[in-house]
C-alpha cells in the first residue's frame, strides 16, 4: 500500500501551487483532523462535528472550556508548523520545546523533574536526569536510520521516541502525535490522523512499550494516509 500512497502523494504535489479555494477546505480539514484526533485519544467526548463547528467560531453547549481552548489551541499548533515549514526547520529538541509551548500556551516550560509511573500505560518511563539526553538521541536515532523514503514509518518512529521518554509531566503522548504530524509535513503530507479510540491507541502503546511492535501503529496510519489522500485528491478533481 506504501507504493499507492506515494503516487497519490505525487497526483496531490502536481496539483500545486493549489487554487486559494482548496487550499482554505485543505488547512480546515488539517486543523479538523489534528484537533479531532488529539482530543478523543486525550479522553474527550467531543465529536467530530463538533470540532468542526468550533473552528467555524460557534459555541457548543455542554463541552467544558478546556475543550473549547483545546480546538483553539490547534490553531496555533498548524501556525507554528507553517513557520518553521516556511524555514525548512527539521525537529529537533529546540523545536519540540517550540511545538509543546504552541500546544500548552506556556511560555516558561521544562523537562519533567520527577520520575513518573504511567499506570494506564504500565509503563515507568527514564528518570528525569535522563531526559535530555534520551530526547537528544531520539533525533540522533532519527537522523542516521535509513527508512528508504518511508516517511510515515519515519514519523511513527519519531511519535514512539517521544512516548518512551514520555519528556513532560503532562501532554507528553499528545506532543508526540503533534510531533508526529509536523514530520509529515515537513515530508509533504497532509496531517493524517491516527483512525483509533482512546482505549485501542493506549492498548498499542502498551504493546509498543512491551515489546518493540510498532507495526499496528504503522498500518493504521498507512490506511489513515490513503483515505486523506483520496478524499484531497477527489476534492480537486
Amino acid at each position: 500500500m506504501l507504493e499507492e500512497i506515494m503516487k497519490k502523494k505525487k497526483i496531490l504535489s502536481s496539483y500545486k501551487p493549489f487554487p486559494e479555494d482548496f487550499r482554505v477546505l485543505y488547512d480546515n480539514l488539517d486543523l479538523l483532523d489534528l484537533a479531532y484526533m488529539n482530543l478523543k485519544l486525550d479522553g474527550s467526548n467531543l465529536t467530530k462535528e463538533g470540532v468542526n463547528e468550533i473552528i467555524k467560531g460557534e459555541v457548543i453547549d455542554n463541552i467544558t472550556l478546556m475543550e473549547h481552548q483545546e480546538v483553539v489551541s490547534h490553531k496555533e499548533i498548524l501556525k507554528t508548523f507553517a513557520d518553521m515549514q516556511g524555514m525548512d526547520m527539521d525537529l529537533d529538541e529546540k523545536q519540540i520545546f517550540r511545538l509543546y509551548k504552541s500546544l500548552t500556551g506556556k511560555s516558561d516550560i521544562s523537562y519533567r523533574s520527577k520520575s513518573s509511573i504511567l499506570y494506564h500505560l504500565d509503563y515507568m518511563p527514564p528518570p528525569s536526569v535522563e531526559i535530555e539526553d534520551r530526547m537528544r538521541d531520539v533525533f540522533i536515532r532519527l537522523f542516521k536510520t535509513d527508512f528508504g523514503g518511508d516517511y510515515i514509518k519515519k514519523a511513527i518512529s519519531l511519535h514512539n521516541g517521544i512516548i518512551e521518554v514520555y519528556p513532560y509531566d503532562n501532554r507528553s503522548e499528545t506532543l508526540a502525535r503533534v510531533a508526529m504530524e509536523y514530520e509529515l509535513i515537513h515530508n509533504g503530507f497532509p496531517v493524517i490522523p491516527f483512525d483509533l479510540s482512546e482505549s485501542d491507541y493506549n492498548m498499542l502503546l502498551i504493546e509498543y512499550l512491551k515489546t518493540g511492535e510498532n507495526q499496528p501503529l504503522y498500518e493504521n496510519l498507512i490506511f489513515s494516509a490513503d483515505r486523506k489522500l483520496n478524499i484531497l485528491i477527489n476534492l480537486l478533481e
